[in-house]
């Protein structure tokens, strides 16, 4: 899983061996997950993900708190 950094400061993880797709059995694309400090998934999207979206943000200021 490949590590990169956004102007934002978010740990961005991309996939593109399809290790997490196995192993966390994705089942759609694409599909977003918001991984705790712990390693644990808080949250996942399946589909088209709008970073805009107030619901979306909020749940993202939450989790960095």
């Amino acid at each position: 899983i490949d590590n990169q950094l956004d102007a934002k400061g978010i740990d961005l993880r991309l996939d593109p061996n399809g290790l997490a797709k196995r192993k966390w059995r994705i089942k759609g694309i694409p599909t977003t997950y918001l991984i705790n400090r712990q390693g644990q998934a808080k949250y996942v999207w399946v589909g088209e993900l709008n970073a805009d979206d107030p619901n979306f943000i909020r749940t993202i200021e939450k989790e960095l708190k």
